[in-house]
Formats: structure tokens, sequence, C-alpha cells
């Protein structure tokens, strides 16, 4: 979205490459319509078709979990990385598809695990695919602390590249521990 204000913009352009919205305000109708042709309501996207193991993210997480799925090509295993793009409404349909093709779930989070959007994810695919799942769900998620304001701090507190990669290795039975 330009011209609504620039913090805003560059959010939406380094999450979601592509056509910039022109707006000449929040509710300029034409913006709205053309930013839902965009990226609609409810719809996850598929940033990269894997076989191995469904990698469920929105937001910054998707940035980290492609470039996870990058490293993790190396080393022979094809991640199925999800971009959710809105949390309500959900693709839950997306998910349970890509987790009965692949049979494992990670799903990367910054918040903290408990109570979070994960945990949500991870009971709808418990209730609705059990017995797709061919290993134990895995939460990648910040520490259950509050965020630090330090910036290396904060770095310290929210998973990184390897949290997920270890995440995957985690599911897939590599050897490596995930971030609790």
């Amino acid at each position: 979205i330009s011209g609504v204000g620039p913090t805003l913009a560059d959010y939406v352009r380094c999450l979601h490459p592509g056509p910039v919205v022109e707006a000449t305000s929040p509710t300029d109708p034409e913006a709205l319509s053309a930013l839902a042709a965009l990226s609609p309501l409810g719809r996850a996207d598929i940033k990269r078709s894997g076989s191995d193991v469904t990698l469920v993210a929105w937001s910054h997480m998707v940035l980290k979990s492609l470039r996870a799925a990058e490293i993790l090509a190396a080393e022979g295993i094809s991640v199925e990385v999800i971009d959710l793009r809105t949390l309500v409404p959900m693709d839950v349909d997306s998910i349970l598809d890509s987790v009965r093709k692949t049979g494992r779930l990670v799903i990367a989070q910054e918040a903290v695990k408990r109570g979070g959007v994960a945990s949500d994810v991870a009971a709808i695919v418990a209730e609705r695919a059990f017995d797709a799942l061919r290993a134990p769900i895995i939460r990648v998620a910040g520490y259950n602390t509050t965020i630090p304001f330090n910036l290396a701090l904060e770095k310290a507190s929210v998973p990184q590249v390897d949290d997920i990669v270890a995440g995957v290795r985690t599911a897939v039975g590599a050897t490596a521990s995930a971030r609790s």
C-alpha cells in the first residue's frame, strides 16, 4: 500500500514483493479491492512445494522459513512452506491437504509457544488429520518471556532460521532439537 504511510508500505513490500497498490486513503475502495485481489482473505499461499514436511508460518517467519527450506533442501529434505497470510479467517484446508501429503507438521511463530496461533494450528491438525501424521507436531516459537527492547536480546528470544531448521530436522527424524 503506497500513500498510506512509509512504514506500512515498506512492511508490505518486504513480506509480499510484487505490485504496489496505490491508495489515496486507508479506506480507498479501489485500493482495498486491488489489495484483496492480490492477497485474498482466508487463502494461504504455498510459497514452496515439498514432500517431506509441512512448514506453516505467517508474517516475518515466512521469510525465515523459506531460508530454512533452502538449507534443508541441500540436505535432501523437501519442505512445503505455507504462508497463512491471514489468521482469521484461516485457510485450514490448505494446511490439512499439505499435512496429508507430507505426514509431518512444523509451525513457526515469533510469539511464545503457549497460547499462540501455532497451538491453534496444531490442535486443528490433531483433531482433523491425526491419522495422517507420521511424527509429532513440532512448534518452533519464542521463549516464554517478554520480548526485550534491545535488538540483540530480541533476536535471541524469537526463533531464527537455525531454530526452524532444527525443528524440521526433529520432525523428519534427523538429529537436532527444536527451540522450546
